[in-house]
């Protein structure tokens, strides 16, 4: 026995835990793929900084443009990994966008 739990529900638990692992790869690799996202957006965030002459450190507009072709790029990639159809929900947002009502200014 190891600690409270009989060796036979370790050992259950093992078999469950072998049986699911490709499940569970899936999950941390979307989870991985969803803290790039999160990473390359803050390196966009940072160059824009940097570019703007918002941080300690100048940078080029380039730097700027590369790091935001990233997130870009990385966007793509996260969609295809979750199974989103980027283009159809980008049609969808823009079409909202466009044909909503604005409020008037007083």
């Amino acid at each position: 026995m190891s600690g409270n739990v009989p060796d036979e529900d370790i050992e259950r638990l093992e078999q469950n835990l072998l049986l699911a692992f490709p499940e569970l790869v899936g999950v941390v690799s979307h989870n991985q793929q969803v803290l790039c996202l999160a990473e390359e957006v803050g390196e966009f965030i940072q160059a824009y900084r940097r570019n703007a002459g918002l941080a300690r450190k100048s940078g080029s507009f380039d730097d700027m443009a590369k790091e935001l072709a990233d997130v870009i790029i990385v966007t793509q990639l996260t969609a295809y990994r979750l199974g989103i159809d980027l283009d159809y929900y980008v049609a969808q947002n823009m079409k909202n966008i466009t044909t909503r009502g604005y409020r008037n200014e007083p």
